[in-house]
């Protein structure tokens, strides 16, 4: 009895890794997500572009569609140069502007809040992959010479 138990289990989760993984695979092709390194959103993204300040920025995700992502935008989020996303998802993300040297504009890219659950795995990770996706097309598409580097950030865990 205990093996047919333990048979049933295994069957029930490899069909569930089968269509998440297929449904990962129809998200690459369709652009909407990229394969990522796991845990990527504990890592920050860091953008170069020339000629792009904060208003051009500003207004290309004003003219950007998230309503897939279920985010709501605050920008100018605490009277900085800051653009917040907060999805029903349970993350939050955000655009930094960090300044301007020489015609070149400097922004951050930035999980800055989520709920984990088992495995320590977000709930909805695909989604904040497709914003992240969304955020790196916005930015190629604002300068196709964007310069892109990534870097681990410092993490504060809380339990809950």
């Amino acid at each position: 009895m205990t093996f047919l138990i333990f048979l049933g289990m295994a069957v029930i989760i490899g069909i569930a890794w089968y269509f998440g993984s297929q449904r990962q695979n129809r998200m690459v092709e369709e652009g909407k997500i990229i394969k990522r390194d796991g845990n990527f959103w504990e890592s920050s993204e860091y953008f170069t572009l020339t000629g792009v300040d904060y208003n051009k920025v500003l207004e290309a995700v004003n003219n950007t569609y998230f309503s897939d992502l279920k985010v709501t935008i605050y920008p100018n989020n605490g009277g900085k140069a800051e653009i917040l996303f907060k999805s029903s998802y349970e993350w939050n993300a955000a655009i930094d502007f960090l300044g301007e040297e020489d015609g070149k504009y400097n922004y951050k890219f930035s999980f800055t809040a989520w709920n984990t659950y088992k495995y320590g795995i977000p709930l909805r990770a695909d989604t904040m992959n497709m914003m992240e996706t969304k955020v790196e097309k916005l930015f190629l598409n604002l300068d196709s010479n964007t310069q892109v580097r990534t870097q681990e950030m410092k993490l504060k865990t809380r339990p809950i």
